[in-house]
């Protein structure tokens, strides 16, 4: 992708051939695209080709001698989702989407299917562990009473 006038192409380094994509328009700016994938081989008609800038919910697909490119935005519903990642496997496209504590897998032909990350859950252990020191600190503190608190004070004064 050429930054100065948004003109896309698929390059092979061996054989030096390229493919031209549609251009990306203004309505992607100033987003600069870091991960491009396609689906299978651009030979193959049916081929898909998306560019994402990681860290946003935009995502830019297109499919070979197509006029343009189509963008999608991840609805989030308040979540900051994140697109953060792409891979092609087995002739589809996969993502990962970020959210707070989450993450998601997400094929463009099928809904998002959303998993508890390990992120999650050490937060969780996290809070747990938080919870049961702040209980045992309580309890320590009711078990000494005030005059032994005051007694103990005159003691190191001494």
């Amino acid at each position: 992708m050429d930054i100065n006038t948004d003109d896309c192409c698929l390059w092979h380094p061996v054989s030096l051939d390229k493919i031209e994509l549609p251009e990306l328009t203004e309505l992607t700016w100033p987003l600069r695209f870091d991960q491009c994938i396609v689906s299978k081989p651009p030979t193959e008609p049916d081929c898909h080709i998306l560019f994402i800038a990681s860290k946003t919910k935009f995502q830019n697909f297109c499919q070979i001698r197509d006029d343009q490119f189509v963008t999608q935005t991840l609805a989030d519903n308040g979540n900051k989702m994140r697109l953060s990642t792409i891979a092609s496997f087995q002739r589809k496209i996969y993502g990962v989407v970020t959210t707070f504590y989450r993450y998601q897998f997400f094929d463009a032909a099928e809904t998002i299917e959303e998993e508890e990350s390990v992120a999650q859950r050490a937060h969780i252990k996290r809070v747990e562990m938080l919870r049961r020191k702040k209980l045992e600190l309580r309890a320590s503190r009711s078990a000494v009473a005030p005059k032994d608190i005051e007694v103990t004070r005159k003691f190191c004064r001494i």
